[in-house]
Parts: structure tokens; C-alpha cells; sequence
């Protein structure tokens, strides 16, 4: 059941927004998927924890 809720957001027209470099990209990480400047757009959070952190921003396009 959760697969088929995650299925819109994983193949969604998604767009890079922001790309914060903080060294190298680990193994460990979290996704979150929220709505966070209230748009009505929702957002894809990739990053990492650990020793060093990225984070990927992607905003999902709905037209």
C-alpha cells in the first residue's frame, strides 16, 4: 500500500532546485517528502549523515 503512495513521487517530473556541498556522499542517508513552502508542490529531501553531509532538493512539478 505505501509502495502505490510513493509510486506518483518516484516517477514525478521532479527538478533540481538546490545542491548544498559538504563533502563526500556516504552510504546512510534519509529521503523525506513534504511540502515545506506551502506551494501546493511538494518537495524531495536526499541527504546524508554521517562524517560528511550532502543535500539534494528537488521540487515536484505539477502542472
Amino acid at each position: 500500500m505505501i509502495a502505490l503512495l510513493l509510486l506518483p513521487f518516484l516517477f514525478g517530473d521532479f527538478v533540481q532546485k538546490w545542491y548544498v556541498d559538504a563533502g563526500m556522499i556516504g552510504e546512510c542517508g534519509r529521503i523525506l517528502i513534504s511540502d515545506t513552502d506551502r506551494d501546493g508542490n511538494y518537495e524531495f529531501f536526499i541527504w546524508t549523515y554521517g562524517g560528511s553531509q550532502k543535500i539534494y532538493i528537488y521540487e515536484l512539478l505539477i502542472f
